[in-house]
């Protein structure tokens, strides 16, 4: 069964943000994910969750997405 990753990003620091940023889509290739969902700014339909940043991301497996 496929494992997903959802991801709440709050961007303090842009600098530090970017260095991030450029390394993490080898480390998700390693680890055999993709994006789904990345960077969007939400719009909130109900509830109280309101995220900044949401990025999704799917592996082959559950156990794939928790060890990565």
């Amino acid at each position: 069964m496929k494992g997903y990753l959802v991801l709440d990003l709050s961007i303090k620091v842009l600098e530090g943000f970017l260095e991030y940023a450029e390394k993490i889509p080898t480390f998700i290739d390693k680890h055999g994910g993709r994006y789904i969902v990345q960077g969007v700014v939400p719009e909130k339909m109900e509830g109280n969750w309101s995220p900044e940043r949401l990025v999704i991301l799917e592996f082959p497996s559950t156990e794939k997405a928790k060890n990565s």
